[in-house]
């Protein structure tokens, strides 16, 4: 089974067609309001910055919800771009296919720990009730926005009438791990690495070698490089803000 996040336009060529041909199961956790407005918003600091954005989109997700709003909101209002999501007439199209199952990806695309709890809410009520209006099925499944998760999120899940969740975590799907069905980890493949690189993620050699390299040359649990961490993660957020 194939699991693809947030309901790109190019979703429907790339993925939907193909997997149809082969008959491979695919589901396709989709925002909602990128569908409705035709943008994702990190693809803002990618032209703003001309492609180098990535640091500063990282500082982002680790700052509280409303902070990344008002600085997403500021450069909103500087450009304009075309469309990138999925309408929602290809959403209701792809959910016709016998292959696709359409999930729940929130409303905006927040990192759900950084939000309030009231938000937490909202973005998985709005989602599913749009979802659920566009393509006229139950939208049961979700997939958390970055992977990010915690016990509030998952009871959050629950109380809004998901039945299951997919984290970020690089593992197999055994049987063990599907005890706990708000939590079931998947192997993430890049569209920018190389075929060498993602063969060595799918047999799950990838993540322990990174890990075990990075340990190698930084200690995360030092007080001194936190501390560096936490003033990068500051200046990136001063630079995005001017």
């Amino acid at each position: 089974m194939l699991t693809v996040d947030d309901g790109w336009e190019s979703n429907e060529a790339n993925i939907v067609e193909i997997a149809a041909k082969y008959e491979v199961p695919v589901a396709i956790f989709v925002s909602t309001q990128p569908v409705e407005e035709g943008t994702f918003w990190w693809s803002y600091f990618n032209l703003w910055t001309t492609g180098s954005s990535s640091k500063g989109i990282e500082a982002l997700k680790k700052v509280p919800n409303c902070e990344r709003l008002a600085v997403v909101n500021k450069i909103k209002k500087r450009y304009t771009l075309t469309r990138e999501a999925m309408t929602i007439e290809q959403v209701y199209k792809i959910s016709l296919s016998s292959v696709v199952t359409i999930g729940g990806h929130t409303h905006s695309h927040p990192v759900l720990t950084n939000c309030e709890e009231r938000q937490v809410y909202q973005e998985l009520n709005i989602s599913k009730r749009k979802l659920e209006s566009w393509i006229n099925k139950e939208v049961a499944y979700f997939a958390y926005p970055n992977g990010n998760y915690g016990t509030r999120e998952v009871q959050a899940l629950k109380d809004s009438g998901y039945k299951l969740a997919f984290s970020n975590v690089p593992q197999y799907l055994t049987r063990q791990k599907l005890i706990h069905v708000f939590e079931l980890p998947r192997i993430g493949l890049l569209e920018g690495a190389s075929l060498a690189e993602n063969i060595c993620r799918m047999v799950g050699v990838w993540h322990p070698t990174i890990n075990n390299i990075k340990k190698l040359f930084t200690n995360s649990s030092s007080p001194s490089s936190n501390a560096v961490d936490h003033k990068i993660e500051k200046a990136n957020i001063g630079i995005l803000e001017k």
